[in-house]
Protein backbone atom coordinates (compact mmCIF):
# COMPACT_ATOMS: atom_id res chain seq x y z
CA UNK A 1 0.00 0.00 0.00
CA UNK A 2 2.83 2.45 0.14
CA UNK A 3 3.61 1.89 -3.28
CA UNK A 4 0.10 2.78 -3.83
CA UNK A 5 0.36 5.75 -1.96
CA UNK A 6 3.39 6.94 -3.19
CA UNK A 7 1.30 8.83 -4.91
CA UNK A 8 -9.36 -1.62 -19.15
CA UNK A 9 -12.40 -2.41 -23.16
CA UNK A 10 -10.49 1.21 -24.52
CA UNK A 11 -11.12 4.23 -23.10
CA UNK A 12 -11.08 5.41 -19.34
CA UNK A 13 -14.32 7.39 -18.28
CA UNK A 14 -12.74 9.30 -15.25
CA UNK A 15 -15.12 12.31 -15.98
CA UNK A 16 -18.57 10.94 -16.21
CA UNK A 17 -18.54 7.79 -14.00
CA UNK A 18 -17.88 7.36 -10.63
CA UNK A 19 -18.38 3.90 -8.45
CA UNK A 20 -21.48 3.08 -6.53
CA UNK A 21 -22.32 6.80 -5.45
CA UNK A 22 -18.85 7.74 -4.82
CA UNK A 23 -17.98 11.48 -5.63
CA UNK A 24 -14.33 8.95 -6.56
CA UNK A 25 -14.02 8.37 -10.84
CA UNK A 26 -14.40 4.98 -12.19
CA UNK A 27 -11.30 4.11 -14.30
CA UNK A 28 -11.77 1.38 -16.62
CA UNK A 29 -8.89 -1.14 -17.23
CA UNK A 30 -7.12 -0.89 -20.08
CA UNK A 31 -7.50 -2.38 -23.02
CA UNK A 32 -6.99 -6.24 -23.59
CA UNK A 33 -7.03 -7.11 -19.88
CA UNK A 34 -8.79 -8.54 -17.11
CA UNK A 35 -9.10 -6.81 -14.12
CA UNK A 36 -11.07 -7.16 -10.94
CA UNK A 37 -12.21 -4.85 -7.88
CA UNK A 38 -9.60 -4.96 -4.87
CA UNK A 39 -11.52 -2.71 -2.69
CA UNK A 40 -14.41 -0.52 -4.35
CA UNK A 41 -15.19 1.66 -0.73
CA UNK A 42 -11.95 1.94 1.24
CA UNK A 43 -10.35 4.35 3.57
CA UNK A 44 -6.37 4.80 4.11
CA UNK A 45 -5.99 7.15 7.10
CA UNK A 46 -9.14 8.38 6.30
CA UNK A 47 -8.44 9.45 2.61
CA UNK A 48 -11.24 7.76 0.82
CA UNK A 49 -9.92 5.18 -2.05
CA UNK A 50 -11.11 2.40 -4.65
CA UNK A 51 -8.30 -0.28 -6.13
CA UNK A 52 -8.38 -2.05 -9.12
CA UNK A 53 -6.04 -4.95 -10.23
CA UNK A 54 -5.38 -5.74 -13.68
CA UNK A 55 -4.01 -8.32 -15.91
CA UNK A 56 -3.52 -7.17 -19.51
CA UNK A 57 -1.91 -8.47 -23.41
CA UNK A 58 -0.19 -4.79 -23.54
CA UNK A 59 3.11 -4.36 -22.23
CA UNK A 60 3.74 -2.09 -18.78
CA UNK A 61 5.08 0.74 -21.13
CA UNK A 62 1.48 0.31 -23.17
CA UNK A 63 -0.37 0.61 -20.74
CA UNK A 64 1.34 3.38 -19.14
CA UNK A 65 1.22 5.16 -22.47
CA UNK A 66 -2.64 4.62 -23.01
CA UNK A 67 -3.48 6.46 -19.92
CA UNK A 68 -1.10 9.69 -20.82
CA UNK A 69 -3.02 9.67 -24.59
CA UNK A 70 -6.53 9.74 -22.00
CA UNK A 71 -5.10 12.60 -19.45
CA UNK A 72 -3.97 14.79 -22.71
CA UNK A 73 -7.16 15.25 -24.17
CA UNK A 74 -8.49 16.67 -21.08
CA UNK A 75 -7.95 19.82 -19.25
CA UNK A 76 -6.11 20.48 -15.88
CA UNK A 77 -4.77 16.91 -16.07
CA UNK A 78 -1.45 16.83 -14.62
CA UNK A 79 0.79 13.71 -15.04
CA UNK A 80 4.15 12.12 -13.90
CA UNK A 81 6.32 9.07 -13.86
CA UNK A 82 8.27 7.72 -11.59
CA UNK A 83 9.92 3.82 -11.45
CA UNK A 84 9.96 1.89 -8.53
CA UNK A 85 12.54 -1.55 -8.98
CA UNK A 86 10.41 -3.15 -11.85
CA UNK A 87 7.14 -1.10 -11.91
CA UNK A 88 6.33 1.90 -13.79
CA UNK A 89 4.06 4.27 -12.05
CA UNK A 90 2.14 7.37 -13.64
CA UNK A 91 -0.12 9.57 -11.55
CA UNK A 92 -2.93 11.86 -12.72
CA UNK A 93 -4.12 14.58 -10.88
CA UNK A 94 -6.74 16.56 -11.96
CA UNK A 95 -7.61 19.20 -9.13
CA UNK A 96 -9.97 16.89 -7.28
CA UNK A 97 -9.09 13.13 -7.28
CA UNK A 98 -5.30 11.54 -7.77
CA UNK A 99 -5.44 8.54 -9.88
CA UNK A 100 -2.32 5.91 -9.66
CA UNK A 101 -1.67 3.46 -12.78
CA UNK A 102 1.01 0.93 -11.81
CA UNK A 103 2.07 -1.60 -14.15
CA UNK A 104 4.97 -4.15 -14.11
CA UNK A 105 5.79 -6.77 -17.30
CA UNK A 106 4.40 -10.56 -16.42
CA UNK A 107 4.52 -13.56 -18.67
CA UNK A 108 1.92 -12.16 -20.79
CA UNK A 109 1.77 -8.91 -21.24
CA UNK A 110 1.44 -6.60 -18.12
CA UNK A 111 -0.40 -6.45 -14.50
CA UNK A 112 -0.92 -3.71 -12.43
CA UNK A 113 -3.38 -1.52 -10.16
CA UNK A 114 -5.53 1.56 -10.94
CA UNK A 115 -5.73 3.66 -7.32
CA UNK A 116 -7.87 6.22 -7.21
CA UNK A 117 -8.26 8.75 -3.94
CA UNK A 118 -9.33 12.24 -3.32
CA UNK A 119 -6.74 15.29 -3.58
CA UNK A 120 -4.73 14.56 -0.90
CA UNK A 121 -4.61 18.72 -0.40
CA UNK A 122 -8.82 18.28 -0.02
CA UNK A 123 -8.75 15.41 1.90
CA UNK A 124 -9.08 15.58 5.94
CA UNK A 125 -6.57 12.78 6.92
CA UNK A 126 -7.66 11.34 10.03
CA UNK A 127 -5.29 8.13 11.27
CA UNK A 128 -7.46 7.09 14.08
CA UNK A 129 -9.48 3.57 15.07
CA UNK A 130 -11.76 2.85 17.88
CA UNK A 131 -10.09 -0.72 18.49
CA UNK A 132 -8.72 -1.15 21.98
CA UNK A 133 -4.84 0.32 22.15
CA UNK A 134 -2.82 0.94 25.25
CA UNK A 135 -0.31 3.14 25.67
CA UNK A 136 3.07 4.13 24.03
CA UNK A 137 1.85 2.23 20.45
CA UNK A 138 2.23 4.34 17.26
CA UNK A 139 -0.05 4.13 14.79
CA UNK A 140 1.67 4.12 11.41
CA UNK A 141 -1.58 3.10 8.97
CA UNK A 142 -4.98 2.74 9.30
CA UNK A 143 -7.23 0.77 6.06
CA UNK A 144 -10.78 1.06 6.24
CA UNK A 145 -13.05 -1.33 3.90
CA UNK A 146 -16.28 -2.00 3.28
CA UNK A 147 -17.98 -4.74 1.46
CA UNK A 148 -21.64 -6.43 1.31
CA UNK A 149 -22.14 -4.12 4.70
CA UNK A 150 -19.16 -6.31 6.03
CA UNK A 151 -16.77 -3.02 7.94
CA UNK A 152 -13.02 -4.25 8.73
CA UNK A 153 -10.01 -2.35 9.65
CA UNK A 154 -5.94 -3.44 9.00
CA UNK A 155 -4.15 -1.72 11.80
CA UNK A 156 -0.08 -1.19 11.18
CA UNK A 157 1.24 -0.07 14.94
CA UNK A 158 4.65 0.11 16.61
CA UNK A 159 5.36 -0.88 19.91
CA UNK A 160 8.57 0.10 22.29
CA UNK A 161 8.05 -3.49 23.98
CA UNK A 162 9.15 -6.74 22.50
CA UNK A 163 6.40 -8.70 21.09
CA UNK A 164 5.95 -11.33 23.80
CA UNK A 165 5.35 -8.05 26.54
CA UNK A 166 3.26 -6.00 24.06
CA UNK A 167 0.95 -9.18 23.06
CA UNK A 168 0.58 -9.20 27.05
CA UNK A 169 -0.50 -5.79 27.28
CA UNK A 170 -2.74 -6.22 24.65
CA UNK A 171 -4.19 -9.42 25.85
CA UNK A 172 -4.89 -8.14 29.44
CA UNK A 173 -6.70 -4.74 27.81
CA UNK A 174 -9.02 -7.04 25.45
CA UNK A 175 -10.30 -8.88 28.12
CA UNK A 176 -10.61 -6.29 30.15
CA UNK A 177 -12.88 -4.71 27.57
CA UNK A 178 -14.53 -7.39 27.40
CA UNK A 179 -13.28 -9.44 24.61
CA UNK A 180 -12.59 -13.39 24.73
CA UNK A 181 -9.16 -14.54 23.47
CA UNK A 182 -9.88 -17.52 21.44
CA UNK A 183 -6.07 -18.74 20.01
CA UNK A 184 -2.52 -17.45 21.37
CA UNK A 185 0.95 -18.52 21.24
CA UNK A 186 4.55 -18.02 19.25
CA UNK A 187 3.82 -17.34 15.08
CA UNK A 188 4.79 -20.01 12.94
CA UNK A 189 7.48 -19.23 10.84
CA UNK A 190 8.90 -15.61 12.21
CA UNK A 191 11.00 -16.60 15.34
CA UNK A 192 10.42 -13.98 17.60
CA UNK A 193 6.39 -13.41 16.45
CA UNK A 194 3.50 -13.86 18.78
CA UNK A 195 -0.42 -14.17 17.32
CA UNK A 196 -3.45 -13.56 19.17
CA UNK A 197 -6.95 -13.87 18.07
CA UNK A 198 -9.89 -12.47 19.61
CA UNK A 199 -13.80 -12.98 19.81
CA UNK A 200 -16.31 -10.14 21.02
CA UNK A 201 -20.05 -10.65 20.07
CA UNK A 202 -19.75 -10.68 15.93
CA UNK A 203 -16.35 -8.68 15.80
CA UNK A 204 -13.22 -10.72 15.33
CA UNK A 205 -9.74 -9.58 15.84
CA UNK A 206 -6.07 -11.18 14.70
CA UNK A 207 -3.23 -9.28 16.11
CA UNK A 208 0.40 -10.28 14.66
CA UNK A 209 3.50 -9.40 16.57
CA UNK A 210 6.72 -9.27 14.83
CA UNK A 211 10.63 -8.37 15.89
CA UNK A 212 11.07 -4.66 14.04
CA UNK A 213 14.18 -5.64 12.24
CA UNK A 214 15.55 -1.72 12.67
CA UNK A 215 14.45 -1.26 15.77
CA UNK A 216 16.23 -3.27 18.59
CA UNK A 217 13.64 -4.72 21.10
CA UNK A 218 10.25 -2.91 19.19
CA UNK A 219 7.43 -4.51 18.17
CA UNK A 220 5.65 -4.03 14.57
CA UNK A 221 1.97 -5.35 15.13
CA UNK A 222 -0.68 -5.88 12.45
CA UNK A 223 -4.42 -6.31 13.38
CA UNK A 224 -7.34 -6.95 11.03
CA UNK A 225 -10.38 -6.21 13.45
CA UNK A 226 -13.94 -7.34 11.27
CA UNK A 227 -16.49 -5.05 12.98
CA UNK A 228 -19.73 -5.00 13.31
Amino acid sequence: MGLILVLASAWVRADVTTHRGSRLPDVEPPPLSEAQWVATQMRVNGLPMTLRSFRSRLSAEEVLRHYERWARGRTAHETYRIRNGEWQILAVRNGTSFITIQARPSATGSIGTITVSEELSNARVDIGTRFPLPPLVHIANVQQYEDAGIRAEHIALLSPRAPPAAATTFRALLEREGWQIVHAGPTQGTNGGYLLEAQKDVEHAQLTFLPHRQRGDSTAIVIVWRMR
